[in-house]
């Protein structure tokens, strides 16, 4: 009887050993395209269906290429004006309980604004989440959901009802320990 609680325990700090470590071995990787790049894509296919389906005598219009230089295309297209998006605020991720690299940002675009992890690059953790928070905890804080990555490029919309000048720090935080993995402090302009 001993030797079947002693394997049951021994299973179950086996299972939960697993779960808190198996993510530091997990590397998720994430490439979002910059929001101003997915707004051109929806542009390009408009503006190349509008020229197939236009005949020579039709009106030409600017639109935006791939490189958001200005050309001109053939027919009119009802997207054909592309907001750019404006880097608002910028700043570097830094280390609290581990190594990190990267920058968050906040990008306006015309649909609203987007927290940008660029270039990020981190350890995997249990349960770690995106906040934007008056300080260096979750006391005062947005939860943005799920940290999507542990390296690349990706985006969070933003709510409108937001202020990002107020929630001004970027955290990443496990919370099944209750610990800041590493945060970036957006300026307020």
């Amino acid at each position: 009887m001993r030797k079947i609680i002693a394997s049951v325990i021994i299973i179950c700090v086996l299972l939960v050993a697993w779960y808190l470590l198996s993510p530091l071995f997990i590397v998720k990787e994430l490439h979002e395209a910059v929001p101003l790049a997915q707004e051109n894509t929806r542009n390009i296919a408009i503006t190349q269906a509008s020229r197939t389906s236009q005949n020579s005598s039709a009106a030409r219009v600017p639109v935006a290429n791939e490189d958001n230089k200005s050309s001109t295309s053939l027919g009119p297209s009802a997207d054909s004006t592309i907001s750019t998006p404006k880097k608002t605020r910028l700043g570097l991720f830094q280390p609290s309980a581990h190594d990190v690299a990267g920058k968050a940002m906040i990008v306006s675009t015309a649909s609203g604004q987007v927290l940008r992890f660029e270039d990020f690059n981190s350890i995997n953790g249990p349960d770690l989440r995106v906040y934007l928070s008056t300080g260096l905890d979750v006391k005062d804080a947005i939860d943005l959901g799920e940290l999507k990555a542990t390296k690349g490029s990706f985006n969070y919309a933003l709510k409108e009802d937001i202020d990002t000048k107020k929630y001004n720090n970027v955290l990443v935080w496990c919370r099944a320990f209750g610990v800041l993995f590493s945060y970036a402090i957006l300026p307020v302009e």
